[in-house]
């Protein structure tokens, strides 16, 4: 009598970023963590589909860290082309916005199949080979009222969805912050994408805020994957035991030179604020992307400070990875982040942070789950006396804090843990 051959599912993970921005990667790792305590490794293959192309020479480093938990990564089939000059970067996006219209309108046509090269024809096949497409968590399907330019930003976030719709897939949408969508081209494409997708949200605010008043029907909640993050355990951060955490933002995010330096000047008060209370500091980069790189921020506010409080200042350099971090953060006594999953990482170890929030609905939805709403300020309006103001509350309450953060982790991760075993049978 021969052996049955028992084949492995198919899981397809799209919306792949950076293993540059620590937060993204962490995402991404423990979705497959997740993946896996519900499917035995061995019944089951994980791919993951990049945003960059393999032609891009970063690719591999974009990929460093999330690579060993993946079957494959394939390349993108409509990329970001940062890495070229700008008319070499139009003539290709021009050619890529062609491609992606012919593959959602027939992506098995086999004349359209002749004009990719191998790696994107591995890339599409997947979509249609896969059981399961999920899109990674996050917040990357918005435009912005100020530029038209978004738009394209916009549709080349979402055509990997569309492919899978397109190729009879119904996507699920993981833990997602969504909108605003300003544009009605936008508001059309993310309805389509609604009505044939299985959609979780990371927050109720931002169904009620930005979606409610185009598309009536509700779409399910669930936490940030990331809290489920398993750390790994880094001796050397040992020492750095009761130490204040700080992740800055860069100045890609501000809309001036001017609100950079304004930012820079706040962030300048608080650090010396802390020093003087004799509190050693920890700064932290969480996004090591080229052009928008946290340690550019770091060594920005160093310089700005007074030699005494540049003795109470360490500085991270080493590149280290999600589940490193999330160790690292686990030994901090308090957390001040501008990088949204810092805090999260924080948080889950049941470490109090004070978010500075500047995109959205997400930093405050996300706290507000978890009760922390209140230790969110937004990173433009704040003064540094608001901002010192929280850190005392959080000094002064730490041991209730940490109390309510086990409890509220316990139902985090159990939620999580509901969800993906109800995608996955």
């Amino acid at each position: 009598m021969g052996m049955t051959t028992i084949l492995k599912r198919n899981i397809l993970m799209i919306n792949g970023y950076s293993d540059d921005n620590k937060g993204d990667s962490g995402i991404v790792i423990a979705t497959i963590e997740k993946i896996y305590e519900h499917i035995n490794m061995n019944d089951v293959n994980v791919h993951l589909n990049s945003l960059f192309s393999v032609e891009d020479p970063h690719f591999t480093t974009h990929n460093r860290f999330v690579s060993s938990h993946v079957s494959s990564i394939t390349t993108s089939l409509f990329p970001s082309y940062r890495s070229i000059n700008p008319f070499k970067r139009f003539v290709r996006i021009f050619i890529s916005l062609c491609r992606s219209f012919l593959m959602l309108w027939r992506p098995q046509n086999s004349t359209l199949h002749r004009q990719l090269n191998n790696d994107e024809k591995k890339a599409i096949e997947l979509f249609g080979a896969s059981d399961i497409v999920i899109s990674k968590g996050g917040s990357f399907l918005y435009d912005n009222q100020d530029s038209f330019r978004t738009i394209l930003t916009f549709y080349r976030m979402a055509f990997p969805i569309l492919l899978a719709i397109r190729m009879g897939k119904t996507p699920i949408l993981l833990g997602q912050s969504i909108g605003p969508a300003h544009f009605k081209i936008s508001r059309i494409l993310l309805s389509y994408i609604f009505n044939n997708s299985h959609v979780l949200l990371r927050e109720k605010v931002c169904y009620t805020r930005y979606i409610s008043g185009w598309y009536s029907k509700e779409l399910e909640t669930m936490p940030d994957v990331a809290f489920s993050l398993k750390y790994s355990y880094v001796k050397e951060f040992e020492k750095y035991l009761g130490y204040c955490g700080i992740t800055l933002l860069t100045k890609y995010y501000f809309k001036s030179k001017k609100a950079y330096i304004n930012y820079l000047k706040k962030m300048k008060e608080v650090v010396e604020w802390l020093a003087k209370g004799d509190i050693e500091i920890l700064l932290i980069p969480q996004v090591v992307y080229p052009g928008a790189n946290d340690t550019d921020s770091i060594n920005d506010l160093f310089t700005h400070c007074n030699t005494n409080t540049r003795k109470k200042l360490t500085i991270i350099k080493n590149d280290y990875s999600p589940k490193q971090l999330k160790y690292l953060y686990s030994k901090l006594e308090f957390l001040l982040a501008a990088r949204l999953h810092s805090a999260i990482f924080a948080l889950s170890e049941c470490v109090p942070s004070v978010n500075l929030s500047y995109q959205g609905t997400k930093s405050k939805g996300i706290l507000n789950n978890i009760a922390m709403g209140e230790y969110c300020l937004d990173i433009n309006t704040s003064s540094s006396g608001q901002i010192i103001s929280k850190i005392k509350d959080v000094i002064t309450n730490r041991r209730d804090l940490v109390l309510m953060l086990k409890s509220m982790n316990s139902m985090v991760n159990d939620s999580i843990d509901k969800k993906i075993s109800s995608i996955l049978s």
